[in-house]
């Protein structure tokens, strides 16, 4: 996957792990150092199939260098330009973004939604992409389920139009609680039969028993 990292300088978060792990397993275009609106504009001309953004943010933007910042709109035709499917937002409190994002056109957008300790920030994205490498695209899902600890630090926001990826999931869900079902209802009837067969031998033995005793 060709990754477009979004990771500017900033004295008090280490985004080395991260970095490495991303840049190891994909194909990655690092921007560090001073990152300005106008970096972003000219590399995402380049096209890249995710936008990876390691570094501070608000509900509303992410922040760059020297006090700029990028807000959700500019995020997203950013995006669009760069004709990627995903964003990963491993920020703190950027659920409003992935939000927005979802609802202007991306399709898949991954966002941290609590304030993330930084220790542990490299965590997540590394379980994630280490997970996506293994497969194909439409393993999104399936990746981000592979890494989510469940803990609620991390959400996957889905367009509505590519929710149909998981129908083969949901069907193949369905087929195997009604295959559970069927194998519960056949099992009943072997057990009401083979206790009805019993009651049956039990009573002819009683009787035999009664007829020889007379």
């Amino acid at each position: 996957m060709r990754i477009l990292l979004i990771a500017p300088n900033s004295p008090d978060i280490n985004t080395v792990p991260e970095i490495r792990t991303i840049t190891s397993r994909h194909h990655t275009t690092v921007l560090n150092g001073a990152v300005t609106p106008q970096t972003i504009d000219q590399y995402a001309r380049q096209g890249y199939a995710a936008f990876h953004f390691a570094g501070h943010s608000s509900p509303d933007h992410v922040e760059l260098s020297c006090g700029t910042t990028l807000e959700a709109d500019d995020i997203v035709r950013f995006a669009r330009m760069a004709g990627a499917k995903m964003l990963f937002f491993n920020s703190c409190e950027a659920g409003r973004l992935a939000a927005y994002a979802v609802a202007h056109g991306m399709e898949y957008v991954i966002a941290c939604t609590i304030k993330l300790d930084d220790d542990v920030a490299w965590e997540f994205p590394s379980a994630f992409y280490n997970s996506l490498a293994n497969g194909a695209w439409r393993d999104i899902l399936a990746a981000y389920r592979a890494a989510d600890s469940g803990n609620g630090e991390y959400t996957l926001a889905v367009a509505p139009a590519f929710l149909g990826d998981m129908s083969d999931q949901i069907n193949e869900l369905k087929a195997k609680v009604k295959g559970t079902v069927s194998v519960s209802a056949t099992m009943m009837r072997l057990m009401v039969g083979t206790t009805a067969l019993s009651l049956i031998i039990i009573l002819i033995m009683l009787m035999v028993h009664v007829f020889l005793e007379v």
